[in-house]
């Protein structure tokens, strides 16, 4: 496995993957939220906290590249840490399935975890204050045994080669589970990271987190009686752990 990590991104190499992660997880999410909400007044503030998740989360875009019948193939696998389906904190009726709103192509996958799963390539507990199951959650462990799903169940075949994207630079549970998944599967597997938080790159990244939710508080939520709060805000620079971040509230 090779990492390479970007501070700088002017030309999109890396934030467009990213952002194509980010908008396959906010759309649906923002359409669950409303649907969620419906018989809600004043669901702004309810919006904000919800909005904060997809400001702590890491993203990924991994692409799983193959030969199949003399044709290059590329299957792409979009990941989010944190809960899935993401914390909705509201009462009133039961909302549909957070899955109905997903949105794939046939090259397309949602990367997550599931119960049915039986693999070796696990979260790590990290002595870093957490849960020992802190990291099960993580967007790199969600895609890597994604892809590794879909090889079990020859929707993809070995042979390939994995090129992903990252918002954040891998924390050590991570790291073990990309490099056993590249092991275990005779994978070369590259991966490109954003540095820190405060580095341009990775403020262009939340810059545009930001403005998709305030556009969408405008245009998603209803106000109750007065003026509601302003659009939901970031973190400051570097106020984020770099690793890994589950969702939390700020």
């Amino acid at each position: 496995m090779k990492t390479y990590e970007w501070t700088y991104d002017y030309d999109d190499v890396v934030l467009w993957q990213l952002r194509l992660s980010f908008l396959h997880h906010a759309i649906p999410s923002v359409e669950w939220f409303v649907s969620a909400t419906s018989h809600m007044r004043g669901n702004r503030h309810a919006f904000r906290a919800f909005a904060r998740q997809f400001f702590s989360s890491t993203f990924a875009t991994f692409q799983y590249t193959y030969v199949s019948k003399g044709k290059e193939h590329t299957r792409t696998y979009y990941a989010r840490s944190g809960e899935e389906p993401p914390r909705l904190d509201v009462r009133g009726p039961t909302p549909a399935p957070f899955s109905s709103y997903v949105q794939t192509q046939p090259a397309e996958v949602h990367a997550m975890l599931l119960p049915s799963d039986r693999s070796a390539i696990t979260w790590t507990a990290l002595d870093d204050g957490r849960g020992s199951d802190a990291r099960r959650n993580d967007a790199e462990l969600k895609a890597v045994r994604s892809i590794e799903r879909d090889i079990i169940n020859r929707r993809v075949p070995l042979g390939g080669e994995v090129t992903a994207f990252v918002s954040q630079p891998m924390c050590l549970s991570c790291d073990m589970a990309v490099r056993m998944f590249a092991l275990q599967y005779d994978i070369d597997v590259h991966v490109n990271v954003l540095s820190s938080d405060s580095a341009w790159a990775s403020q262009r990244f939340m810059r545009k987190r930001v403005a998709f939710f305030t556009s969408a508080l405008a245009s998603s939520t209803t106000s109750g009686p007065g003026p509601g709060p302003g659009p939901p805000t970031p973190p400051p620079a570097g106020g984020v752990s770099a690793y890994c971040a589950a969702p939390r509230s700020y």
